[in-house]
């Protein structure tokens, strides 16, 4: 995977996951109608700011290699967003099962996977991130 494909996955991935975190996280329907409730309800605030962050990353590397503690920071970001889709998702699927009867029917919005695909996304493309090294402050005159 060339540099650039990395870094368009990241924005790509980004982009994800803030989209998802706008879109409905989970829904309930009644005779009466429905209600969604947006990510921005509940942590989606989070995906939001590591989406952005992601996105911003990605747009910068698009001609450059990333320093290796960045590329594990950019790595960390994805593992999180992923982290909280999972136990958003855990915490919405037992909602479901609690508040689904005959005349209320719930479920999981789209926007929560839109969220967990963007941060698998964007952690494919932070893995394939080209890393420098750090310079080498052995080989400076004055050690930095």
């Amino acid at each position: 995977m060339t540099q650039r494909t990395a870094a368009l996955l990241l924005v790509i991935g980004g982009g994800a996951m803030i989209v998802g975190s706008l879109l409905p996280w989970s829904v309930a329907r009644n005779a009466f109608g429905s209600t969604e409730f947006s990510g921005t309800d509940t942590d989606g605030v989070v995906t939001l700011a590591l989406g952005a962050v992601l996105t911003l990353v990605g747009l910068l590397r698009l001609d450059g290699a990333l320093p290796l503690v960045g590329k594990v920071f950019v790595i960390g970001l994805g593992a999180a967003g992923l982290y909280t889709v999972a136990t958003n998702y855990a915490a919405i699927s037992a909602w479901v099962e609690q508040t689904t009867t005959d005349q209320i029917v719930t479920g999981i919005g789209i926007g929560l996977y839109v969220v967990g695909l963007g941060a698998l996304t964007a952690l494919v493309g932070a893995a394939g991130l080209t890393s420098t090294k750090g310079p080498d402050r052995r080989s400076s005159p004055t050690g930095w």
